[in-house]
């Protein structure tokens, strides 16, 4: 079967053969800034190799909460960021 890839530049896939001795059980990823759940994205491989992880997304365009959809093993939320005044 030949993979295929979420993110933009193939980034799931480079990174998942790196990591190709990490088991399904112990894979675990964070995703900062999480859009769409399946268009460029590098985690959407990894879920579907069995990984689970923490998706924080970002609010724009009505996104809110839509990283989550099909992703029911993984924990995800707006969670706030802030930056530091300079």
């Amino acid at each position: 079967m030949t993979a295929v890839s979420h993110a933009q530049a193939n980034e799931d896939l480079l990174l998942f053969n790196a990591l190709r001795e990490v088991s399904p059980e112990a894979g675990f990823y964070i995703d900062v800034g999480a859009n769409d759940p399946e268009k460029d994205s590098v985690t959407k491989f990894f879920y579907d190799q069995g990984w689970h992880g923490v998706i924080s997304s970002l609010l724009l365009n009505g996104l809110l909460g839509s990283p989550r959809r099909g992703r029911g093993t993984s924990i995800s939320g707006p969670w706030p960021r802030t930056c530091p005044e300079r």
